[in-house]
């Protein structure tokens, strides 16, 4: 399984890890698709 990891920087977010819950899996979504939609991810500080 393949883990795609994305660095980023946002001077006004805090530093956090933001995680897809794994039942995004069964979505027919694209990983580019989820990146536009921040409700989707979950937000580990």
């Amino acid at each position: 399984t393949m883990c795609p990891v994305e660095l980023a920087w946002d001077e006004l977010q805090p530093p956090q890890l933001l995680l897809l819950p794994i039942t995004t899996r069964r979505s027919s979504q694209t990983l580019a698709a989820l990146r536009d939609q921040p409700a989707a991810w979950q937000a580990m500080p």
